[in-house]
């Protein structure tokens, strides 16, 4: 059986460079996907945009644009590719791909991940907290996960880093481009002992909207999140969102209620966040073997399939049964998808099904039913 068409690289390419249009653009450029030169035409897309599309010449070869970035120290992680971690196939809206620099497997750490957020403008009491967490966390053997920006997830990477850990920072920005500028250094470092990731390509300014959107991943990334200050209107509040839709676990750090970045700790604490004390409180509850992260091929997935099942639990797999399905039986509706693939939930399938759609394999008529577009060759 041919193995599923995927899109190539190049398009990956382009489409990490669709961060830098607005989201009415970006769904006009999806829709036309017909070359560099065809982008650039789109109305609308003019200047610098227009100059960034026509800089991908059609043949680059995959290997050459790759090549740049690796030169760069930058590794291209497609949604397929074995190195992309596999929790981020359970979050809403997960990335295509993601840049990553850095010495961690993030695929292959199955260690404790603890996300550390607060505010950018924090108080010293709140970072000596976070610096302090963030080293008790990785004496623990816990990774600390933030977000590189000023105040808190400076001092939780810091904390870390300091006690021999390993940090992840998730950037709003391309990897060349660290914001706050002051933290390149810091930057550096955790990319020495740990990784940068990020969704935006080289060269992507930090926008005020990429770090509400970041912050998805940062979570995913995370098996929980520790809020130790800030406000209502504080970027935490972005990443406590992402936590709950996420099903992730929330700590706060009880503040007195007279002391800066007290309102929202204390308010998640009255909704019902679990109080954190010490690293301990989160670090017990991430030792229960059934909050455990798997690497691919342990047998253990977060998609694990039932006993009966003909699907396996990667995209590919998952991707293969439907259009072998499809080719069967075409006209079929999600839910009668779901039921006799075996394939998982609603949200997994459909998933796989708008993949197959964007590549060319699949399309769904206005009732609402998926038919096969493609014949699926059988190996000679």
């Amino acid at each position: 059986m041919s193995s599923a068409p995927r899109l190539g690289m190049l398009d990956a390419a382009r489409i990490a460079l669709l961060h830098a249009f607005s989201p009415k653009q970006q769904w006009t450029l999806a829709g036309a996907m017909v070359g560099s030169t065809g982008l650039a035409n789109v109305p609308g897309i003019r200047g610098r945009k227009a100059e960034m599309l026509r800089a991908l010449p059609d043949d680059l070869a995959t290997e050459e644009i790759v090549g740049e970035w690796a030169e760069r120290g930058y590794e291209f992680v497609t949604y397929y590719a074995p190195g992309f971690p596999r929790e981020l196939w359970e979050i809403p809206d997960p990335p295509l791909h993601l840049f990553v620099r850095g010495e961690l497997r993030l695929a292959a750490d199955v260690r404790p991940r603890v996300a550390v957020v607060g505010s950018r403008a924090a108080s010293a009491a709140g970072l000596r907290l976070a610096r302090e967490l963030g080293r008790d966390l990785a004496i623990g053997g816990a990774v600390v996960v933030s977000g590189l920006a000023r105040g808190i997830d400076g001092a939780a990477h810091r904390g870390a880093l300091g006690a021999g850990g390993d940090s992840i920072a998730v950037l709003g920005t391309g990897l060349d481009r660290v914001y706050p500028e002051e933290h390149a250094e810091l930057a550096v470092d955790v990319a020495r002992q740990g990784a940068l990731v990020t969704e935006f390509a080289p060269g992507t300014p930090p926008l005020p909207l990429h770090f509400p959107r970041r912050n998805r991943i940062l979570i995913g990334l995370a098996d929980a999140l520790v809020v130790v200050e800030g406000t209502d209107r504080s970027g935490a509040r972005s990443s406590v969102d992402h936590a709950l839709d996420q099903g992730k676990e929330v700590f706060a750090v009880p503040r007195d209620p007279l002391h800066e970045g007290s309102e929202l700790p204390n308010r998640l604490l009255r909704q019902g966040a679990t109080p954190l004390t010490s690293a301990i409180d989160v670090l017990q509850v991430l030792a229960d073997p059934r909050r455990r992260r798997s690497v691919p091929g342990d047998g253990t997935s977060a998609r694990e399939k039932s006993p009966d099942s003909e699907c396996g639990t990667s995209p590919p797999d998952v991707s293969a049964r439907l259009r072998e399905l499809l080719g069967a039986s075409p006209g079929r509706t999600l839910d009668e998808l779901v039921d006799t693939s075996g394939c998982g939930s609603p949200r997994e399938v459909s998933a796989v099904l708008t993949e197959l759609e964007l590549t060319g394999w699949a399309r769904r008529d206005a009732g609402g039913r998926w038919r096969l577009l493609r014949t699926v060759q059988s190996p000679s």
